[in-house]
């Protein structure tokens, strides 16, 4: 029995990923298995997917192995694992108001995104802020888009707008005479926005 000696092609795709993500590698050569130098940095699949899970040490070495009865012959490639940025956005004081001025952004972790939403939120892209009367009224999605350098990410935020109405001239008690007179004091009030 005669047998063809053992190659293999070099191996193609991306070696670049970001932890969370995935890259696909190929050999065009068949029959091969797939092999991770660290499957607690990045996992390969039966065909060559690979998921990056940390980036502590930079990446990992994939192997492509083909054997056959005149040996094994082997091609590998580095993959490097970029980590992930995080942030974070809040709008607090929700539901807002339509006349309540301007909703400002509350953000966490990574900073320099762009803030986007769907039509009818007029929200600045670089500061996240909200001019609200100017907006119309309804819930909305805030997404911040950010990155690092290597990786890109996206966080979300929920935002409502009313149309509330306007604001009551006073109220009104019921005083029951068979009640104790209570001494008056001054009540202090700010009201917000003024006008």
């Amino acid at each position: 029995t005669t047998v063809s000696t053992v190659t293999v092609a070099p191996i193609t795709g991306n070696t670049t990923v970001c932890v969370g993500n995935t890259t696909q590698l190929s050999d065009v050569t068949p029959g091969g298995t797939w092999i991770s130098s660290n499957t607690s940095r990045a996992t390969v699949s039966s065909t060559g997917l690979v998921t990056a899970i940390r980036s502590t040490g930079g990446g990992v070495t994939i192997t492509y192995r083909v054997t056959n009865g005149c040996g094994t012959v082997s091609t590998s490639r580095f993959v490097t694992i970029n980590s992930t940025p995080i942030a974070f956005i809040f709008y607090f004081g929700g539901p807002f108001c339509q006349n309540g001025g301007t909703a400002t952004v509350f953000q966490l972790g990574q900073a320099g995104g762009t803030y986007s939403s769907t039509t009818g939120l007029a929200i600045n892209s670089s500061t996240g802020a909200i001019n609200l009367g100017t907006s119309t009224p309804g819930t909305y999605t805030v997404t911040y888009t950010f990155s690092n350098g290597s990786c890109t990410k996206t966080t979300t935020a929920n935002v409502t707008i009313n149309a509330c109405g306007g604001r009551s001239s006073g109220q009104s008690q019921s005083v029951n005479p068979k009640q104790p007179v209570l001494e008056a004091q001054t009540l202090q009030a700010t009201a917000y926005p003024n006008p």
